[in-house]
């Protein structure tokens, strides 16, 4: 078995007695997790290299809070991991936005907590609209904190750093959206081409071992109604 399957394998393959449409959404969310580990890491260097005391030691409580986020998902909580990965997402982005200004785009992270709860099966429906509306009143508040109050961010940081910032902030989002809609998708496609007799193991399954969803009418409504969500969310971002 390669490296790449058996990587894929222990991220994606959910623990035992984990059952119902929640278990479609371990891989994705334990993907979320593990990116949003290694990337806040990643930060915890470069912040102390620009002098960002403040934001420095927030990503290590942020590495702490995706680590315990993670050990959840190990042990089949994914709703409790999600909950506890996106307090840290939306009180991040809040920090490093009041920290570092609205130019650098750390504010793009909440919108992309609301992609990925949009992802998540087997929620209920007033969970889910706690777990989507909540990003999207904190990053409408930001963005009238900035817009109308005029906020100026006690960081000192030079605006061609914070340039930088905000183009690996939005690739790193874009990434974590592409990624996590591709593997919801592909799953779907399976299932759909199975329920027609016409499923067919491709390269990438065979690398992957993609699994297929079980596929309900009401489900590909859902998928409808994620597309045009999500849409809004995009506009709603480039706002």
């Amino acid at each position: 078995m390669s490296l790449l399957r058996r990587l894929h394998r222990w991220i994606a393959e959910p623990p035992e007695g984990l059952e119902g449409e929640i278990r479609h959404s371990y891989a994705m969310s334990h993907y979320t997790c593990l990116l949003g580990l290694l990337s806040h890491a990643s930060w915890v260097g470069l912040f102390y290299l620009l002098g960002e005391s403040l934001l420095w030691q927030v990503n290590v409580a942020s590495v702490l809070l995706f680590a315990i986020a993670i050990g959840l998902l190990r042990r089949g909580f994914i709703n409790s991991a999600l909950v506890v990965a996106s307090v840290e997402v939306i009180a991040h982005g809040c920090i490093a936005t009041y920290q570092l200004g609205w130019e650098a785009q750390y504010q793009l992270y909440l919108m992309l907590s609301v992609f990925i709860w949009l992802l998540v099966r087997g929620l209920d429906i007033r969970k889910r609209i706690v777990a989507i509306v909540s990003p999207v009143a904190v990053y409408a508040a930001l963005y009238a904190w900035f817009g109308v109050a005029g906020h100026t961010p006690p960081s000192h940081m030079t605006a061609e750093t914070r340039d930088l910032l905000a183009r690996v902030n939005l690739v790193t989002c874009l990434a974590v959206v592409v990624g996590a809609y591709s593997y919801y998708i592909i799953g779907i496609a399976k299932a759909w081409a199975a329920d027609r007799g016409q499923a067919k193991e491709s390269t990438l399954d065979r690398i992957l071992e993609l699994g297929v969803m079980d596929v309900s009418e009401s489900e590909r409504q859902r998928i409808r109604s994620i597309n045009f969500i999500s849409t809004c969310a995009v506009g709603l971002t480039a706002f």
